[in-house]
């Protein structure tokens, strides 16, 4: 599953929320999915809960998806805002900054 690119990110993503709406196997495909999904956008994630939608999944009081949700997508919409600018940019040390400090209040 190394081969993802950026296009299949959705994809990905769709299959990723549909396991965990289903309580299938999750870990290894959570794994994957942090791996080779470096960024995603708003549109790509409204994509995927529309579909969610469309086909009757239950999403939004699963709390396997709202945990998935705040750890590992919110991430990557944040690393999708950092790519924008370049390595060095103020702009860009801001956003990465934030993200970091995302990360250590989640953990706390």
């Amino acid at each position: 599953m190394s081969e993802f690119q950026v296009g299949s990110n959705v994809a990905l993503l769709d299959h990723v929320l549909r396991t965990l709406c289903d309580k299938g196997k999750s870990e290894e495909l959570v794994k994957d999915f942090i791996k080779n999904c470096n960024s995603l956008t708003n549109d790509d994630i409204s994509t995927v809960f529309y579909k969610l939608d469309q086909d009757g999944y239950n999403y939004r009081d699963n709390p396997d998806v709202i945990d998935f949700y705040h750890d590992v997508i919110e991430d990557k919409i944040a690393a999708s805002a950092i790519q924008q600018f370049a390595p060095g940019h103020p702009a860009a040390v801001y956003l990465e900054e934030n993200r970091l400090l995302r990360s250590l209040f989640n953990q706390i």
